[in-house]
């Protein structure tokens, strides 16, 4: 049998299910009545479907902006918009305990090389702030009751902190951004890691003196 398409495109073949799995329909296949097996997309209007966990779902929300990067155009930036957001959270996978909402991200210029199946990751704008002072979140630490910096000179400052994402968070005060700072606590060094001074073992202490001992004489008997 003959199936023409009633527009032009590209084939994308669907997933049936097979003994126990999900693969792409092939030739000998037996579908169920009714099954879809191949679709033509309208590659003018491409998504991006995403997720996003349930602890960052309440700042998430449609008409948010967002800058899509593929594997395939690694030097590329798309921008898109959040267009569907899901009411339900789900599974993230089957046995997982973390429950992520389902995100689908319409791309606004597209330069008709994206095709369907590629990979993305997608940065959801949430803000955006002008002229802040921010450091690398690694960078902060706890003190005393104190969040603080280390400044290059090993000590400390204390600083007030803002908002933050998932790799820099915002100084409010106690730096004025021209400073440079540790990204690992320099105090350590000083106070001496645990293991930097290994003791040797009590049970290694005297086995030296039983390798330079004589062997005891005497030969062993049979007992009757």
């Amino acid at each position: 049998m003959t199936i023409k398409a009633p527009i032009p495109g590209l084939v994308v073949y669907l997933e049936i299910w097979k003994g126990g799995t999900m693969d792409k329909v092939q030739e000998g296949d037996s579908p169920w009545p009714g099954q879809g097996l191949i679709n033509i997309p309208d590659l003018s209007e491409m998504i991006v479907k995403t997720t996003v966990s349930e602890i960052d779902a309440s700042k998430v929300d449609t008409t948010q902006e967002v800058l899509i990067n593929l594997d395939a155009f690694p030097d590329r930036t798309y921008n898109g918009v959040i267009i569907k957001k899901s009411t339900l959270a789900r599974r993230k996978e089957s046995g997982s305990k973390i429950n992520v909402f389902d995100i689908e991200v319409a791309i606004s210029d597209n330069d008709g090389e994206l095709k369907p199946g590629m990979s993305a990751s997608a940065k959801i704008i949430i803000s955006r702030m002008q002229d802040v002072i921010s450091v690398p979140l690694e960078a902060v630490f706890e003190k005393q009751g104190e969040t603080i910096v280390y400044l290059k000179n090993k000590k400390n400052r204390p600083v007030n902190v803002g908002i933050k994402n998932s790799m820099s968070i915002q100084i409010l005060e106690g730096l004025d951004g021209d400073e440079e700072i540790c990204l690992l606590n320099p105090t350590l060094d000083e106070q001496g890691l645990p293991g930097d001074k290994a003791t040797e073992p009590e049970i290694n202490k005297d086995r030296s003196k039983s390798k330079s001992g004589k062997r005891p004489s005497g030969r062993g008997g049979k007992g009757r």
